[in-house]
């Protein structure tokens, strides 16, 4: 099954949490199961799955399995981990530190977590110092949830060197550069049907987008949020104007980065 977020074929079933999730980038496409089930009497009982979790807190522990702290974190021997998850566990204290410093709310967290483990599974945490990498991966969450967190101020906050930026700029760079016309057009397609766009209007979103991706003004920002920006700068050019309040509750995103995305579209 192709994911709607980052349109590769890697959606599961999560039996536990009852969900089709994407491996990839995390998106929950379809929820199957009802959780009030787990909580009946003589039910078998279990958390939901959480990907700020080792494992997504569905790992069973191992008769083997030995856990030990040491400098930097958590590490584990004869795991039944995959590679991704044991670089997480170095990694989760630090991202737990920085939530609670930070005071991110939970679905920023869940989102951090999947932007680390996609930095893994890229290989964009080798070399790097694992608490910029968890800065890093915070920071992008909460940018794409609107929640504003200046970088200057972090690098000083967060004792990181100013090398931080260098790693901002790389990063954002590789977590997004791939397929960026397929992910932008799915936003871009939901918001056609909900606001029942005729075939000119659709047209210059069209257009738009092209503009967007001849610019290169997508890197480093995330689909829905470029599709935001397109979608109301279309509404203006076509006289068919649509409150930003109302794109962002169509595609689950903050009025605040389709106003920072629309200002690049429209300078």
């Amino acid at each position: 099954m192709e994911c709607g977020g980052c349109g590769k074929d890697s959606v599961a079933l999560d039996s536990l949490a009852g969900e089709y999730y994407c491996k990839n980038c995390g998106l929950v496409a379809e929820q199957e199961v009802d959780y009030s089930l787990q909580w009946k009497e003589g039910a078998p009982t279990s958390e939901p799955t959480s990907f700020t979790m080792v494992n997504k807190g569905l790992g069973t522990p191992s008769p083997k399995l030995k856990i030990f702290k040491a400098t930097g974190g958590f590490h584990l021997k004869d795991e039944p981990f995959d590679k991704v998850e044991r670089s997480f566990v170095d990694a989760l204290p630090i991202l737990k530190n920085i939530w609670s410093v930070w005071q991110v709310p939970s679905y920023t967290k869940e989102r951090s977590a999947v932007i680390y483990r996609k930095c893994i599974r890229k290989g964009l945490t080798k070399g790097r110092n694992l608490r910029a990498m968890s800065v890093i991966a915070t920071w992008l969450a909460c940018e794409e949830h609107g929640i504003s967190r200046n970088l200057e101020k972090t690098t000083t906050d967060m004792e990181i060197g100013a090398h931080l930026k260098s790693f901002v700029k790389a990063i954002r760079k590789e977590l997004y550069k791939s397929e960026p016309k397929e992910k932008v057009s799915y936003y871009l397609n939901i918001c056609a049907e909900w606001f029942d766009w005729p075939s000119n209007v659709r047209e210059q979103a069209n257009e738009l987008l092209n503009h967007v991706l001849a610019e290169r003004l997508e890197i480093g920002k995330h689909p829905a949020v470029v599709a935001g920006a397109i979608v109301y700068e279309t509404g203006i050019v076509t006289g068919a104007k649509i409150a930003q309040g109302v794109v962002a509750n169509v595609l689950e995103i903050s009025e605040r980065s389709i106003r920072r995305m629309a200002k690049e579209l429209g300078g």
